[in-house]
């Protein structure tokens, strides 16, 4: 994934300005949010990717693409998980 379809995708459907390295650490603690806590939204998120990858979409959409859905489901499935990992984002302690 690349830094600036994560940023995009999370002012879009967060409306916060994050770095692009901000971005990717976000990305990556869902991920692994979702590998240990729900299996089942992780597999459906590899599985819109795989599709994604065999109808050769451009790398910055796919992207985009991804890091938009897993926002989206984040917000109906986690929603104070995805404020703590927003917040933990933008102020590391």
């Amino acid at each position: 994934m690349k830094g600036r379809a994560a940023e995009k995708a999370v002012y879009n459907i967060l409306n916060y300005r994050l770095q692009a390295g901000q971005s990717l650490g976000l990305y990556r603690s869902i991920c692994q949010y979702l590998v240990r806590k729900d299996k089942v939204s992780y597999t459906k998120l590899l599985r819109l990717k795989y599709a994604l990858l065999q109808d050769d979409v451009d790398s910055s959409v796919r992207d985009y693409l991804v890091m938009a859905s897993l926002l989206k489901l984040m917000q109906l499935k986690h929603p104070l998980i995805l404020s703590a990992l927003v917040s933990t984002t933008l102020h590391p302690s």
